[in-house]
């Protein structure tokens, strides 16, 4: 992993924030997040991006299937 690549960090912040990255993945991206503040920000970043849209749902009953 190219781990001074903006776009790379970038993208992988935006999956974790939005739940899209899994596995294997994620539990390294959660380590390096632990450890480089920078990766952490952009984390906060697309949280801070993406909370309107959040406030804005109305909630949904799931369905009992």
């Amino acid at each position: 992993m190219k781990h001074d690549d903006p776009q790379l960090i970038d993208t992988l912040a935006a999956e974790i924030v939005l739940g899209t990255l899994g596995g294997r993945a994620r539990r390294r991206f959660e380590r390096w997040r632990a450890r480089e503040w920078h990766v952490e920000r952009r984390v906060q970043a697309w949280e801070e991006r993406l909370v309107g849209l959040a406030l804005r749902l109305r909630p949904v009953k799931p369905s009992s299937h």
